[in-house]
């Protein structure tokens, strides 16, 4: 299993998991343009595509998605194909389980399996429900959103209604709840992709400094590799045996 974080952030997200022959692009929010730049940095393109999971129809997430046939394309809208949520969806040697998460949109993670590897992909939520932390114990490798600090946020020039939003149950993740949920579901992982980082309220010093001091808080080691992703920032990690 190969990962390789194309974009991500409130300007675009592409994530494409590479399971030996088989290419799964989550989300499609950067242009067509950079999508195809980007794959052509390693060694595929559009084509090589075989399946787009999308998390939710906000621009940032779906922007290119008409580079793409309806019928790789799985998300809640009728025209495209569907997942049993909250189950193991088989396709060949590799299992999907969507998830859903905490936004003002219908939104949903995913939970991917393969070779004895599990990658799970958590973006844009407002909260972690405790149903779906267990995904977290279970996976080898994240990717987590790390949106905002609330200090910075509440500094911006944003207006109050959209500073509510994101600071709500259904916005997105802030700096301290995502590091907890690593300190305290984070055995088995050997990677994390810091994820959908807000380029006015956060800072990755910050959240490394919030990650570091919540595992000192809990006398913990942190055990695994920490990945910063970001706007047309193509980021690789997962297991390379090349």
């Amino acid at each position: 299993m190969k990962i390789f974080s194309l974009s991500s952030g409130s300007k675009g997200n592409a994530t494409l998991l590479e399971c030996d022959n088989f290419n799964i692009l989550i989300d499609v929010g950067c242009s067509k343009k950079y999508l195809n730049q980007s794959l052509l940095e390693i060694n595929k393109d559009i084509n090589d595509i075989d399946m787009v999971l999308m998390t939710h129809f906000h621009s940032d997430h779906c922007k290119s998605i008409n580079c793409f046939s309806n019928e790789i394309i799985f998300s809640t809208k009728e025209e495209h194909k569907k997942l049993l949520v909250n189950e193991d969806n088989k396709f060949i040697d590799i299992s999907i389980k969507p998830f859903e998460l905490s936004h003002d949109e219908r939104c949903y993670g995913y939970q991917i399996k393969y070779q004895g590897l599990i990658y799970t992909h958590i973006s844009d939520t407002g909260y972690l429900k405790n149903d779906y932390l267990k995904y977290i114990e279970e996976s080898d490798y994240l990717y987590l959103e790390f949106n905002h600090d609330p200090i910075m946020l509440n500094k911006t020039n944003r207006p109050n209604f959209v500073k509510r939003r994101i600071l709500s149950n259904k916005g997105h993740l802030n700096n301290q709840a995502a590091a907890l949920a690593l300190v305290k579901h984070s055995s088995k992982l050997k990677q994390v992709f810091i994820a959908h980082i807000s380029e006015e309220a956060n800072d990755a010093h910050i959240i490394e400094d919030e990650i570091k001091q919540v595992f000192n808080d809990y006398n913990k080691e942190i055990t695994f590799d920490i990945l910063f992703t970001g706007h047309e920032k193509l980021v690789i990690g997962g297991l390379n045996e090349d």
